[in-house]
């Protein structure tokens, strides 16, 4: 939905009419009204400012972390709207929109599909030490986890670890280049599929074991490439 579009839905879920949103939010209600037409009417342009904006999410009455999202999607709005080059970035972007305190969106999409596809859900919970509690605040983007727990959930739920860690975002960035470097999945993602012998934390260390290998070959390659040129 457009900014325009967004800002009537608060309005209509508040329940209020253009009068009384105009009232509580400090501006006249004709302003209210070419905010909620445009684009239709094809008449004044009307661009809210953030602090409007931020006046509109001060009335949803929520959590503030679930204001501070809807904030930030309406402050993306309103960017596309300014500029809409922007669009094209931020369509690319919105799948991996974060929740301020939250996983990424396409990690708790996919960690949803795996657990309604899994029987034993018991099993998760103790396997993973998390309650029931924090992983529905995890399903509602309300709760981050760190890596090891990531790993920990992709173990639990029989999925591969690599596939978790790259959806939330951890995956090193020499690791994540190295993977891509490979055209061969097999080949590309045969080193995660030996760790899932060892435990979480194991292969927690195992990743960084791997990132700082990596790192050294790279400054050992610049510091060649250096010595080479003085030659």
């Amino acid at each position: 939905m457009s900014i325009y579009e967004e800002i009537k839905k608060i309005r209509q879920d508040l329940k209020l009419t253009t009068t009384d949103f105009a009232k509580k939010l400090g501006v006249s209600q004709s302003y209210i009204t070419i905010l909620e037409k445009y684009p239709q009417t094809g008449g004044k342009i009307a661009v809210p400012s953030t602090e409007l904006i931020e006046r509109i999410v001060s009335l949803i009455p929520v959590s503030e972390k679930e204001r501070e999202v809807i904030k930030r999607k309406l402050f993306i709005e309103r960017a596309k709207h300014i500029n809409p080059e922007l669009k094209d970035f931020f369509t690319e972007k919105e799948k991996y929109y974060t929740m301020e305190a939250g996983m990424s969106l396409v990690f708790i999409e996919r960690l949803k599909n795996d657990l309604k596809n899994f029987p034993l859900l018991d099993d998760i919970y103790n396997k993973t030490k998390m309650s029931k509690e924090e992983m529905d605040l995890i399903l509602e983007g309300k709760m981050s986890i760190n890596r090891q727990s990531v790993i920990s959930l992709a173990l639990a739920l029989q999925q591969p670890v690599e596939d978790y860690i790259l959806l939330a975002d951890y995956m090193p960035e020499n690791i994540k280049n190295l993977m891509s470097f490979y055209k061969n999945e097999n080949k590309r993602i045969a080193f995660f599929r030996k760790l899932t012998s060892l435990s979480e934390k194991d292969i927690d260390k195992m990743i960084d074991v791997f990132e700082n290998i990596i790192n050294m070959v790279l400054k050992e390659g610049e510091k060649d490439n250096d010595d080479s040129k003085g030659v």
